[in-house]
């Protein structure tokens, strides 16, 4: 069912595809309501057709009707109820367009999830199929990565330090290391996915169930409204309205972190992982990053053997003998 709608300005209703101010309507051409119109301080000629005079009456407030023809034209409002009794197709169909229209503003606080329902159902699954992907793909990294490292990357989140840099030192004559100075290796885009609280599925899917069953709620209660099964009058409807809004306002953020976590995730993996190599100064914590890169750029080489070809590059790369973690 598509949203009833009213027009409020004249450049508007002129601008509408067919429609012409001048066309006749009558009930044997009438096809359905397209639009409510009110203008304030505009008069429009009545273009319904009665017993082969056109009404002509003066008024601002009216409807757009589209006719067999796919043409569209003007009828005034108090118009119809004088020429046609409710019994007839074209009382019908504007009665069913103004309880359409009362609906919308009664359910104007959602009524943008309902008048997209469909994309919404199906980007809300799809944000939930995405973020369990991506819950996955970070639990694999955490645990590849190792523990330690993943805690420095968490820390170096909450001190917003995203640049890893490594000191320069040369050895004098008595194999003595002396400090060069501190270059930067890079940056670690998207630190925030090693600062994710919780990778748990069973909470994830929670919030999703509860957030599904307000958007189908919001639906259901249009559909009540319009099926005259549920009155607009009934003293629980502004609370079921307004619980609904109330649970409806995380959907647009629920879909967009899902998109924004898989990208993150991404944009790291595309990142130059050489440099987690150096986000500590401990040995065997370096070797674990060095797998991680090893398995994510598929290489054939050891840990140890990885380490060592870094350093070499580094050093001949800066002009100095050895590299080590800042």
């Amino acid at each position: 069912m598509s949203a009833p709608s009213k027009i409020y300005k004249i450049e508007d209703l002129k601008k509408i595809d067919r429609f012409d101010l001048d066309i006749e309507v009558n009930a044997e051409s009438f096809l359905r309501v397209a639009y409510a119109y009110y203008i304030e301080g505009e008069i429009i000629s009545c273009s319904l057709l009665r017993v082969n005079k056109r009404c002509n009456r003066k008024h601002n407030h009216g409807y757009v009707v589209e006719l067999s023809n796919g043409q569209l034209g003007a009828i005034g409002k108090d118009c119809t109820k004088k020429h046609f009794s409710d019994d007839t197709e074209i009382r019908k169909a504007i009665n069913d367009f103004e309880d359409q229209l009362s609906i919308k503003e009664k359910l104007k606080v959602i009524y943008g999830y309902i008048e997209n329902y469909e994309q919404l159902i199906k980007s809300l699954n799809d944000a939930k199929n995405n973020t369990l992907q991506s819950f996955k793909n970070l639990r694999e990294i955490y645990s590849n990565l190792g523990s330690y490292n993943c805690f420095l990357l968490q820390q170096r989140c909450k001190t917003a330090k995203p640049t890893v840099s490594v000191k320069a030192y040369k050895l004098n004559n008595k194999d003595e290391e002396i400090y060069q100075a501190t270059y930067p290796l890079g940056t670690i885009p998207t630190l925030n996915i090693f600062n994710i609280n919780s990778l748990n599925n069973d909470e994830y899917l929670l919030k999703f169930n509860r957030l599904e069953k307000a958007l189908i709620s919001a639906k259901r209660l249009e559909l009540q409204l319009s099926r005259k099964i549920k009155n607009q009058k009934d003293k629980d409807l502004d609370f079921e309205i307004k619980n609904t809004s109330k649970q409806l306002q995380e959907l647009d953020g629920f879909i967009k972190e899902s998109k924004e976590l898989k990208l993150n995730i991404e944009k790291f993996m595309h990142s130059d992982l050489n440099i987690l190599c150096y986000l500590s100064s401990m040995y065997e914590h370096q070797l674990k990053a060095a797998e991680f890169s090893i398995a994510m750029n598929s290489l054939d080489t050891s840990p140890e053997v990885y380490l060592r070809s870094l350093e070499i590059k580094l050093a001949t790369k800066f002009k100095c003998h050895r590299i080590k973690s800042e």
